[in-house]
């Protein structure tokens, strides 16, 4: 993905987080769901663009729901819901980890 070339992957040591935002924000329009993950997490971090943490928890579940395993990994993580401040409920919770491991079981 290009906006890996920009963001905190980026193998030239150059990262320009706004230019990053700016490609994942275009792979997100034709639904590529690590790119609507990255974003989320951009937002959630405040890298590139404004702190906005509904908005980066919104863009990861849309990744989740797309069945992103890294974005239903990052919503399960206890740790991160402390640090970012978002929450799941219980249901969401159970679904998750449901999807998640099917998605693990079907990768094997």
């Amino acid at each position: 993905m290009l906006g890996q070339e920009f963001g905190i992957c980026s193998r030239s040591g150059f990262e320009n987080y706004q230019k990053a935002f700016r490609w994942f924000s275009v792979a997100a329009k034709y639904g590529h769901p690590a790119s609507i993950h990255e974003i989320g997490i951009a937002l959630l971090k405040g890298l590139g663009v404004e702190r906005d943490t509904e908005s980066g928890t919104e863009n990861i579940k849309r990744a989740a729901a797309l069945n992103d395993e890294v974005a239903l990994a990052f919503l399960l993580n206890p740790e991160f819901r402390i640090r970012y401040g978002f929450h799941l409920t219980e249901t969401e919770e159970k679904e998750m980890a449901a999807q998640l491991q099917k998605i693990q079981n079907e990768t094997r």
